[in-house]
C-alpha cells in the first residue's frame, strides 16, 4: 500500500473511533440525565432562599406532610399511621373568626400506616445497629382547598399525640413531637380568571427533640429521598420503644416474661455451691435521644428452680422494692436513671449457683453491661454464654465486663463459674509461701542425698587405697 493510501486509511480509522466515542458519551449522559431526572422532585416548582413558588400560573403545588418514626436497632415497626391538625391562624394578617372561617378547611390529616416505610439505610434486622428509622408522608393537603380570593393564608400544623390503630400501651411507647410548623400560601390570581397557589413556606417554630427550627420543604418527596434531598422536610420527628415483656407489667410472671437475664452456674470438683458471686450491671439506650418515658429504674427478680424468691441475700437493702399490685413480688431496681445527661447508676448484686437475676421491662435494643467482680481471687474461671434470641450467639473461655442488647426475643448473659481441685501447677498467689516451703524441703532433701553419695565414694577409694598389692616379680 502507498504512503498516500496509508494515510487516507489511518484517517477514516481515527474518525469512525471518534464517531464511536461521541455515540457513547452520549448514551451515557443520556442515561445519567434520566437517572437524575428519576431522583428528582417534579419540577412543578423553584426553591429560593425556602420559598418554593410556581413555575406559571397553570401548576398546581402540592404540599405533604412528613413523618420521621426512630426506633432502635432490632426493634420490630409497630403498625401504626399519625394523625396531624391543620389549623386556620389568619388571612393577610386578619386573625377574626370571621376571616379565618372562610378559609379553605384543611382540618384532619392522616397518615395512614401504609404510607410508612422502611426505605434504603434503614436497617430493621440488624440488631448492632443503633437506629432504625421509618419514612412516610401524607396524600396532597392542599388537594382539595378552594381559596375564595387571592391572599396570604396561614395555618399551624401539629401532631396528635395518637396513633391510627392505638399502641398497645403494655408493649409500645412513643415520644411524639411537640414541634407546631406555620404553613404560609401566598395565592395569586390567574390571568384567566379563579387562582392559584402561587408560593408556599414552611416554618418551624421552635425545636423538637430531634431537629431544629427554621424553614423546612413542604413539597412532595420522590421515595428514593424522602429524608436526604438536601433539605430538611416539613414534619415531625416520633420516637418508638417496643417491651416484649410481660402480658401485665404490674403483675409480671419473671419465670417465663424476662427480657434481659443474668444467670449463674458453678462447675467442677472444687466448688462451694453456696457462695456469692458479685456483679455490676447497668442498662441504657445509648445514643437515643429521648428520654422522658423512662422509668426510675428496670425491675429485676430473683429466680432459683424456676420460683421468684426475695432478694434479700443478692442486694443492698435500698436497692429493693416490691411490686404494690399483683402478686408483690420483691425485685432488685436496676440501673436506675435521672435524665439524659446524668450518667446511669450501676448496680451491685449477687447470684449463687442455680439463680438468676431477670428483668422484665427492659426495652428492645436497651443494652446492658454486666462485670463479675473477685470470682478469680479464689481461683475460680469464669466463662460467658451470650444467647439472643434463643438461640446461643457467643461463647466466651474467658468473661470480664461484657454486654448484650435486649432482642425481641429476649437475652440472656449465662455465667459458668469453674475450679478444679487445687495442684502444684494450679496454686493461687495465697498458697505461694507454702509452695515455697515445700521447694526449700525439696532441694534440702537432694542437697543431702548428694553429699550422702559423695560421702559413699569417697570412702570406697580410701578402702582400696589401703589394699595389699603383690611385688612386681612375683606376678606372672
Amino acid at each position: 500500500m502507498t504512503r498516500p493510501a496509508l494515510a487516507r486509511e489511518k484517517e477514516h480509522t481515527m474518525k469512525r473511533i471518534m464517531t464511536q466515542a461521541t455515540a457513547l458519551l452520549a448514551a451515557v449522559l443520556l442515561a445519567g440525565s434520566v437517572a437524575l431526572v428519576g431522583t428528582q422532585p417534579a419540577a412543578a416548582y423553584t426553591n429560593k432562599n425556602g420559598v418554593y413558588q410556581a413555575q406559571d400560573e397553570d401548576e398546581s403545588i402540592a404540599v405533604t406532610i412528613k413523618e420521621t418514626l426512630h426506633m432502635l436497632g432490632g426493634t420490630k415497626s409497630p403498625d401504626v399511621g399519625f394523625v396531624y391538625d391543620v389549623t386556620p391562624v389568619s388571612v393577610d394578617g386578619v386573625t377574626s373568626s370571621d376571616a379565618t372561617g372562610a378559609m379553605p378547611d384543611l382540618g384532619t390529616v392522616q397518615l395512614d400506616p401504609s404510607q410508612m416505610a422502611c426505605l434504603s439505610g434503614c436497617t430493621e434486622d440488624d440488631g448492632s445497629s443503633p437506629m432504625v428509622t421509618y419514612y412516610g408522608q401524607t396524600s396532597d393537603i392542599l388537594a382539595d382547598a378552594v381559596f375564595p380570593h387571592a391572599g396570604v393564608y396561614v395555618y399551624y400544623i401539629t401532631q396528635r399525640p395518637t396513633t391510627i390503630p392505638e399502641l398497645d400501651p403494655n408493649h409500645g411507647q412513643l415520644a411524639y413531637s411537640t414541634r407546631q410548623i406555620t404553613l404560609t400560601l401566598e395565592v395569586a390570581n390567574r390571568s384567566t380568571g379563579g387562582v392559584y397557589v402561587h408560593s408556599v413556606v414552611g416554618q418551624a417554630e421552635w425545636e423538637d427533640v430531634y431537629s431544629p427550627g427554621g424553614k423546612m420543604d413542604p413539597m412532595p418527596r420522590p421515595e428514593g429521598c424522602m429524608y436526604s434531598c438536601g433539605t430538611s422536610p416539613m414534619g415531625f420527628h416520633n420516637y418508638y420503644v417496643h417491651t416484649n415483656g410481660p402480658v401485665d407489667p404490674a403483675d409480671p410472671d419473671p419465670v417465663t416474661e424476662s427480657t434481659f437475664t443474668v444467670s449463674t452456674t458453678v462447675t467442677g470438683s472444687f466448688i462451694n455451691k453456696q457462695r456469692y458471686f458479685s456483679y455490676i450491671i447497668d442498662c441504657n439506650l445509648g445514643t437515643f435521644p429521648s428520654w422522658d418515658y423512662l422509668p426510675a429504674y428496670y425491675r429485676g427478680y430473683i429466680v432459683q428452680d424456676g420460683v421468684v424468691i426475695d432478694p434479700v441475700d443478692n442486694a443492698a437493702a435500698e436497692d429493693i422494692g416490691t411490686d404494690a399490685t399483683g402478686k408483690g413480688y420483691s425485685f432488685i431496681k436496676v440501673g436506675p436513671y435521672g435524665s439524659s445527661s446524668e450518667k446511669p447508676t450501676y448496680t451491685t448484686f449477687q447470684l449463687k449457683h442455680g439463680q438468676s437475676l431477670r428483668i422484665v421491662d427492659a426495652a428492645v435494643g436497651v443494652f446492658c453491661t454486666v462485670e463479675p467482680r473477685f470470682a478469680s481471687d479464689s481461683g475460680y474461671v469464669t466463662s460467658l454464654d451470650l444467647v439472643e434470641d434463643g438461640q446461643l450467639s457467643y461463647h466466651f473461655d474467658k468473661a470480664y465486663k461484657m454486654g448484650g442488647t435486649v432482642r425481641e426475643g429476649g437475652t440472656a448473659m449465662n455465667y459458668t463459674h469453674s475450679r478444679s481441685l487445687i495442684t502444684p501447677t494450679g496454686l493461687t498467689s495465697r498458697t505461694a509461701p507454702f509452695a515455697g516451703l515445700i521447694a526449700v524441703l525439696l532441694t534440702a532433701t537432694v542437697v543431702v542425698v548428694i553429699v550422702k553419695a559423695r560421702a559413699r565414694r569417697a570412702s570406697l577409694a580410701l578402702s582400696r587405697a589401703h589394699v595389699p598389692v603383690a611385688p612386681r616379680s612375683d606376678r606372672s
